[in-house]
């Protein structure tokens, strides 16, 4: 009989090792004790593979925060990480109304440490709260980071005697910057019924883009894309659009959403976001304008591009540019999708399945609500799957990261909380991943949640039981007649 490492193999390629015991452990107990040990070890490495949370943030990798108290409501809108890992947050505060309609009431922007704890040296305590039912700017909509520390809040001033776009510059912390419009401050009308700034980018001159949408009629049915360009103190960019602002409608508009501002290096500008003309569905809505304003003739029809998808209502909630000028798109048709397409407007058909990354109806997993780009290239999602949290990676080429999760994807439960959903994301400078959104307590108290996930599955540690070093646990089976352990190599 052969022996590798001093322990006899059989001519099955079985490894024997003899075993003493001092009692006597019947063979269905042992058999049926073994098969739990390797069903457990299994399912652990399956868990942790798909969680994969940074303890060392938060509680086990969770942060939950209340920002006000019952009976008002934290909704969380956006999230950015600054370059020092100090991660800030927006969102609105709601109260419930009449025919369970919830009633936007004010805003607040919170400051995390690296470690999850509020910043006390950022407003008080580490947040910003709006007054609440004050009659003035709600900019929990999006935030953007200055290099000099500075974070730029927008959303909508509902002032019926100045509404139109709201922007807030505040200092590193947590002040209203008095250099910056009147006290802090700038409201635009852009025009029409209704007006709101959606996403917010500063450009490397310091000039400030914002995006969101009007409507040109009181039905609210002929909407149109709103671009608006400040100088660094706050007045409108002359140079940009008509007196600082472009307003761009599709054909037949009857409803638009805006769901990312993107900024080229070339100083061109991508609006991402939805459109329905009249009598049609939903579809992915993008438009480039030039660094002046105009429309860029060079991407999709006349700057204009509308995707629906296989004939369903198909709205893009976000977006994010590649460095080689290529746009990925993800949101919702009948279920969820990612789509990339190619700096001319015309769909990426090398990435996935013909441009398409599609997460079914009926899957349970839904992660298109927001979007990160990593350095190397792979595309992070965010949602919800049965009410948790969810993340998936795709690698450059749209196929699922092996690397991240059960094959691309990962979800956490917000403890014993309900209503989780994943509504924005970032990666860190290191690598980790974060997601933030809504979380229910049991009581309904809604509040926010900010998950860290580290970069990559393990792959490193050793497998439990491997006796035959190949980095897989081996099944053992006892044998009472000869006294032997057969190892089954894997």
């Amino acid at each position: 009989m052969k022996k590798e490492n001093g322990a006899p193999i059989s001519t099955e390629g079985e490894i024997k090792m003899k075993v003493r015991f001092t009692k006597q452990i019947s063979q269905k107990t042992l058999t049926f004790a073994l098969i739990l040990l390797v069903f457990c070890l299994a399912n652990e490495k399956k868990l942790n593979a798909q969680s994969n949370l940074d303890l060392s943030f938060g509680n086990g990798g969770i942060v939950v925060s209340p920002i006000t108290d019952s009976p008002y409501y934290d909704v969380p809108s956006a999230m950015k990480v600054q370059p020092d890992g100090k991660i800030v947050v927006c969102g609105y505060i709601t109260v419930p109304g009449d025919e369970g309609l919830d009633y936007l009431t004010s805003f607040f922007i919170a400051r995390y440490h690296p470690n999850g704890a509020f910043d006390a040296s950022f407003g008080a305590n580490g947040k910003i709260v709006g007054p609440i039912d004050a009659n003035f700017a709600l900019v929990g909509r999006d935030i953007a980071l200055q290099p000099d520390g500075k974070i730029v809040a927008i959303g909508a001033s509902y002032n019926y005697l100045n509404s139109g776009f709201a922007v807030n510059r505040y200092n590193p912390d947590g002040t209203l910057d008095a250099t910056f419009g009147m006290g802090g401050r700038v409201v635009t009308q852009v025009g029409g019924f209704a007006q709101s700034a959606s996403r917010v980018a500063v450009q490397p001159d310091g000039k400030i883009l914002v995006a969101g949408y009007n409507y040109s009629n009181a039905r609210g049915d002929a909407g149109a894309f709103a671009v608006v360009r400040y100088n660094p103190d706050g007045r409108l960019d002359a140079s940009f659009g008509a007196g600082g602002i472009a307003i761009t409608a599709f054909a037949n508009t009857s409803d638009v959403r805006v769901s990312a501002v993107l900024l080229q290096a070339d100083g061109r500008i991508v609006v991402v976001g939805a459109n329905r003309a009249s009598g049609t569905k939903y579809g992915f809505a993008l438009l480039r304008h030039n660094a002046d304003g105009s429309l860029d003739s060079g991407f999709g029809t006349n700057g204009k591009v509308i995707h629906v998808i296989d004939d369903t209502e198909s709205l893009a909630l976000d977006a994010v540019l590649q460095p080689d000028g290529k746009i990925v798109a993800a949101g919702f048709d009948s279920g969820h999708a990612i789509v990339r397409y190619n700096a001319n407007g015309s769909i990426d058909t090398s990435f996935a399945a013909n441009g398409i990354f599609r997460m079914e109806n009926g899957s349970g997993f839904y992660a298109g609500e927001s979007l990160a780009l990593q350095s190397d290239g792979k595309i992070v999602a965010f949602g919800y799957s049965f009410d948790r949290f969810a993340a998936l990676r795709l690698n450059s080429d749209g196929s699922p990261d092996t690397r991240f999760g059960v094959n691309g994807r990962r979800t956490t439960p917000i403890g014993a909380n309900h209503n989780n959903r994943a509504i924005a994301g970032a990666v860190q400078a290191d690598g980790k991943i974060l997601a933030y959104g809504p979380t229910s307590a049991p009581d309904n108290s809604g509040n926010i949640a900010i998950v860290r996930y580290l970069a990559d599955s393990p792959v490193s540690q050793p497998a439990k039981f491997d006796f035959d070093g190949d980095g897989k646990s081996d099944i053992s089976v006892f044998r009472p007649t000869d006294g032997v352990w057969y190892l089954n190599r894997s």
